[in-house]
């Protein structure tokens, strides 16, 4: 038997050390109102999470499992003026034990994406669960990431639920819906959301794309904006607030040394875009935002990325350095304007190099790049001295490291992107430095055995026997485990028999 709903409201009741709670009616227990610290109250409705067992799938089951109860504890939640949240959770899941996930989109949207209409299942539309990202395994206090379907789900670590319940705010959402979920009468709105990497931007917004090295985060990004309206900076441990917003410096005018302010990436996008007419689109770029310290890279414009409605900055900084050059008014306050869009990157390997605290991180939108291997032009392309295709031992390789990873209780997510390594670089001597390399150095470095062939004992070693010059074994079969490598034949010939069917 799956995990009930029962069980989930139990789990949630022990998460919150609830002993008793004020159930809503005809909600079947699942829907509740709980009082926070500040007397605020708020209402809560609970979802089990349905894990596949081959982890193929995880899901809110929003188009089979408690579509009226929900539509009843939402409009409760409007009826009285409450905050409302969407709650599921999973203790019997190893990588979700302690955890919550909020749905993060009102009961309209629910409807829509589930294919359920008034509190029920629609006859004519199938609708979709919403998906959590198999790959995704939680690590952090807080994370919002937004699913294929385009809504948003925050992941919240037990300990931080109460914070997250009191500091986050969905009515402003909540009142664009002036219509209670009608229970009884049919309703055709049967619009789709758009997943955000189709998605045009034409309001200013916060977005880091997430995922790991190599997946396409950084093309992604190439996709949406425009080169000639945009700023691009990466961010690394020696990075500071002076490199990203300016410095004073030293400056000769004439023949007199004066100290001048010299504008940074941020400064100078920023009257870019306030200066144009037209209120274009402008990007700044960040790559790799958490191998930085972000939140003191930001410093004292941190506070400017809470936006409008409009895309516009919510509040305004006094800085003088940055007034001067953008309105040549040192007393002018600064906001970010709704035609400025920042844009981030983060390799989900990386995300204990600097951690982004949830004061930092829910002021964006978080974008998972799914690792499409299968799919990348090169997948089928024969690593030099192989019979195995780059797609074949990505595959594999990805699988062995998240059994590894869970074997260890969780390290990190360490997997190849499908781009980790490009057309050009699958001959011997590139794989071998920086492919194997990584593998060796990183991946597997607490036990090389599981993956690599026992006799190897350094990676000289692995190196210097994968490029031996030498035509009757295969490269790769002398330096991994047998096991490992019979898998990655078997996989680059599924790929290659799947390409050639969809053709």
């Amino acid at each position: 038997m799956g995990y009930t709903a029962k069980q989930a409201c139990e789990t949630l009741d022990r998460y919150l050390n609830l002993s008793e709670k004020e159930i809503i009616e005809n909600t079947k227990q699942r829907g509740f109102v709980l009082t926070l610290s500040n007397e605020e109250k708020v209402v809560i409705f609970t979802y089990p999470i349905v894990h596949k067992q081959d982890n193929s799938k995880n899901y809110f089951d929003t188009r089979d499992s408690g579509a009226y109860e929900r539509a009843v504890a939402w409009n409760y939640s409007l009826e009285h003026g409450y905050k409302y949240f969407c709650i599921g959770v999973n203790d019997q899941v190893e990588k979700y034990k302690n955890y919550v996930f909020s749905l993060e989109c009102d009961e309209k949207t629910i409807e829509k994406l589930s294919g359920t209409k008034n509190g029920k299942r629609s006859a004519t539309e199938r609708g979709n669960q919403i998906i959590i990202p198999n790959g995704y395994i939680p690590s952090r206090d807080f994370v919002r990431i937004r699913n294929d379907l385009g809504t948003f789900i925050s992941i919240i670590h037990v300990d931080s639920i109460y914070d997250y319940l009191e500091k986050y705010d969905n009515r402003p959402y909540m009142s664009d819906n002036d219509v209670f979920i009608e229970l009884n009468t049919e309703d055709n709105d049967n619009d789709k959301s758009e997943n955000l990497e189709n998605e045009k931007i034409d309001i200013g917004t916060n977005i880091i794309f997430y995922g790991v090295p190599g997946a396409g985060k950084s093309y992604q990004i190439d996709k949406i904006i425009n080169q000639d309206r945009s700023e691009r900076v990466v961010f690394h441990p020696d990075y500071t607030y002076s490199d990203f917003v300016g410095q004073i410096l030293p400056k000769v005018i004439g023949d007199k040394l004066q100290y001048t302010f010299i504008p940074g990436p941020f400064t100078r996008i920023l009257k870019r875009a306030i200066e144009d007419k037209e209120h274009k689109m402008y990007y700044l770029v960040i790559e790799e935002i958490n191998r930085g310290n972000a939140p003191a890279i930001f410093g004292d414009i941190f506070q400017l990325l809470d936006r409008n409605r409009d895309g516009s900055g919510k509040y305004r900084v006094s800085n003088s350095d940055i007034a001067k050059i953008v309105y040549n008014d040192e007393n002018r306050f600064i906001r970010i304007p709704g035609n400025l869009t920042i844009l981030a990157t983060m390799n989900t390997s990386d995300q204990n190099i600097f951690t982004l605290d949830t004061a930092f991180q829910r002021r964006w939108d978080m974008c998972l790049i799914k690792n499409d291997i299968v799919n990348a032009e090169h997948a089928c392309l024969s690593i030099e001295g192989s019979e195995v295709s780059w797609g074949g031992f990505a595959k594999i390789t990805n699988t062995e490291i998240l059994n590894f990873e869970e074997s260890l209780g969780g390290i990190g997510d360490k997997r190849l992107g499908a781009y980790f390594i490009q057309t050009n670089e699958l001959d011997k001597k590139n794989f071998s430095q920086k492919v194997l390399k990584y593998l060796w150095d990183d991946a597997f470095k607490m036990d090389h055995s599981v993956y690599f062939n026992e006799k190897i004992a350094s990676l000289d070693n692995i190196i210097d026997i994968f490029n031996e010059e030498s035509s009757e074994t295969d490269s790769l079969k002398k330096v991994l485990n047998d096991t490992v490598y019979e898998k990655m034949i078997d996989a680059s010939q599924d790929i290659e028999r799947n390409k050639k069917n969809v053709r």
